[in-house]
């Protein structure tokens, strides 16, 4: 897990990205909208496909890289400019220069503790 945090001086305005995660909180997944995606993303499909770049037409329930997009978008910036927020991966949020790197987190296994 590479957790990455949003530029401060790029986000207009904090509160209101995160009242827009809070209201993706305690609603269903999307799965339907995670499968849409990633057919999409299929390696034949894609290059047959026009991506859709309309942030308005997400209207469907949200999964992960879905809600991350969205509230940014509340907060005033887009991190994936050229993509909707409902074909949003997390590679692409991955990819956005509007998260920087933090660090990475590793698993480690039991007795691993003297390893270097």
């Amino acid at each position: 897990m590479k957790p990455c945090r949003p530029t401060a001086e790029l986000l207009d305005d904090r509160q209101a990205a995160v009242d827009g995660m809070i209201e993706s909180t305690g609603r269903r997944y999307g799965w339907w909208s995670l499968l849409k995606a990633a057919l999409v993303h299929l390696p034949v499909f894609r290059f047959l496909v026009i991506p859709d770049t309309n942030d308005a037409a997400n209207g469907s329930l949200p999964f992960c890289s879905q809600a991350v997009s969205r509230a940014c978008r509340c907060g005033g910036v887009d991190p994936v400019p050229n993509l909707a927020d409902r074909l949003t991966e997390p590679g692409d949020l991955a990819r956005s220069a509007f998260f920087g790197y933090r660090f990475t987190l590793l698993a480690t296994v039991e007795g691993d503790h003297d390893k270097p």
